[in-house]
């Protein structure tokens, strides 16, 4: 299967071991590594710099599982609008103006 892009289904197992292994490192760094810095000014400095760092990794995730789910959305349209052209190709005219006509008296268009 060819990808189009890393996050597309289905996802393989060490993208799951990536994600899961990048929370651990995560919760470690303000567990253990951020409270025991020394200083108060270091714990604020460290602090301060790698917060903004995983909230615009976690954002750039969120963002690319957003962009996968239009992109698929828009698959799904392309297809459906495949088939019925060719659902009305197949047709005979006078069927769809028959049918045309009766969306029309029911208001259903």
């Amino acid at each position: 299967m060819v990808r189009k892009h890393g996050w597309q289904p289905p996802v393989h197992t060490f993208q799951i071991v990536a994600i899961f292994v990048f929370v651990l490192l995560v919760a470690a760094f303000y567990t253990f590594f951020a409270p025991f810095l020394g200083t108060q000014i270091l714990k604020y400095v460290a602090i301060g710099i790698y917060t903004p760092v995983i909230l615009g990794s976690c954002q750039s995730l969120t963002m690319v599982m957003s962009m996968h789910q239009k992109v698929m959305l828009a698959c799904k349209a392309q297809i459906c609008l495949g088939k019925l052209a060719l659902l009305l190709e197949q047709t005979p005219p006078h069927l769809l103006v028959g049918a045309l006509k009766m969306c029309v008296l029911t208001k259903e268009i």
